[in-house]
């Protein structure tokens, strides 16, 4: 079976462990990892692939200011258009606690806003919303 790992940062070192136990089980991987981009712009890397894969595993969401419905159903179609496509949203919400030590590993750049729980409130609404989305395709397995 042909697989490709494409999307966002997740699919570095998530798709990389994905890759490994896709090989062992013989497939042929291809992993695309797009790190920093929305959904909107995978959309228009992955017309740079063609859609000849039995499978793909899809990471998105997670640099997405907003929900980028409209890209994402559109990514889900071209992908889900040659096999199934396996789709996991962006990442879980992490709520920082230790700021000193999150300005220390990201830089004083970061407001202490990034890190409160509004933030982490609107990433899990993302995520719950991608997800519905993708529920929507009939050749689409949410993860």
């Amino acid at each position: 079976m042909k697989v490709l790992i494409f999307g966002d940062s997740q699919s570095g070192a998530t798709g990389a462990e994905v890759e490994k136990m896709l090989k062992m089980q013989g497939h042929s991987v291809k992993r695309a990892t797009n790190s920093g981009k929305s959904t909107a712009k995978l959309l228009a890397l992955a017309k740079n692939q063609a859609p000849v894969w039995d499978e793909v595993y899809l990471f998105t969401g997670g640099n997405d200011p907003s929900v980028q419905d409209e890209a994402l159903s559109e990514l889900l179609g071209y992908f889900g258009a040659s096999g199934r496509v396996v789709f996991s949203g962006p990442p879980p919400a992490t709520l920082i606690t230790d700021l000193k030590l999150a300005k220390a590993v990201w830089g004083s750049a970061n407001s202490a806003d990034k890190f409160f729980p509004q933030t982490a409130a609107f990433r899990e609404e993302k995520n719950k919303a991608y997800k519905q989305i993708a529920k929507g395709f009939a050749n689409v397995e949410v993860k």
